[in-house]
């Protein structure tokens, strides 16, 4: 199933994200600009398939463990704190390790219990269902 979302954050979201925020500050305003664009985001990603997910979950575990040495540097530099190498091992685990441990799960479908029928939604991992 390929879901394709169109339009700006601010028209999915009908936010005013698109203009400035009244006090006036760069930083809110980004803000502003960057949670309109996560909730939609969010809102096209709901309706997709546990293949579809787990294709885009692949790619960014696969990308992130790619670029792992880059970013443990990165962090190091940015922070003064830490150790390369340990970081690198982290972003290792906390990427494909990650992809990993979660790949058989399913975070998408409903679940519905039979004798009760109750059901659940999923969410993200580290949610409740609902």
């Amino acid at each position: 199933m390929s879901v394709r979302a169109t339009g700006t954050a601010a028209q999915a979201t009908g936010s005013r994200a698109d203009k400035p925020a009244g006090d006036g500050t760069a930083a809110t305003y980004q803000a502003r600009q960057m949670l309109a664009r996560a909730h939609w985001a969010a809102s096209a990603f709901a309706g997709y398939d546990r293949d579809t997910v787990l294709r885009i979950a692949e790619a960014v575990a696969r990308a992130a463990h790619a670029e792992s040495a880059r970013y443990a540097d990165w962090a190091v530099k940015e922070t003064g704190f830490g150790v390369v190498e340990h970081k690198i091992i982290k972003n290792q685990a906390c990427s494909l390790g990650l992809l990993e441990r979660y790949r058989n799960e399913d975070f998408v479908s409903p679940r519905i219990t039979p004798p009760r029928r109750s059901s659940r939604y999923p969410g993200p991992p580290g949610s409740s269902w609902h």
